[in-house]
Formats: structure tokens, C-alpha cells, sequence
């Protein structure tokens, strides 16, 4: 599976203009796949998203 578009996103951690990183609510004109994946106890839904309107490039800074 390709690399989760999230894992990129300025908006990932903590982004207060991001549903899905605050509340786990699928974002408004996204293109996601569905997918289940195994948890400890059950299996667990979510997303694997291709293009999302709120992704924001995250800029890394150089030290």
C-alpha cells in the first residue's frame, strides 16, 4: 500500500482545520479508500486517502 497522504500533511497533528486528524470524520471532497484493518479486539474502519482539498505540504525546516 502506498504511503498515507496524511503522514505529509502540516494539518496531521493537531491541525485545527483538519475533521479527520481531530475527529475521525471523513473530510468533504476527499477521494479515500475504504479499508479494514485488524485491531487487538476487532477489526477497525478507515481510510486510505489519495487527494484531500485541506492537504497542506509539510514544510520541514532546516537546522
Amino acid at each position: 500500500m502506498a504511503e498515507q497522504l496524511c503522514w505529509s500533511c502540516s494539518k496531521a497533528c493537531g491541525g485545527a482545520d483538519c475533521p479527520w486528524a481531530n475527529k475521525l470524520k471523513p473530510v468533504e471532497g476527499w477521494k479515500a479508500k475504504k479499508r479494514i484493518i485488524c485491531g487487538q479486539k476487532k477489526p477497525i474502519e478507515t481510510f486510505h486517502i489519495v487527494e484531500c482539498p485541506l492537504y497542506e505540504k509539510e514544510g520541514r525546516k532546516n537546522r
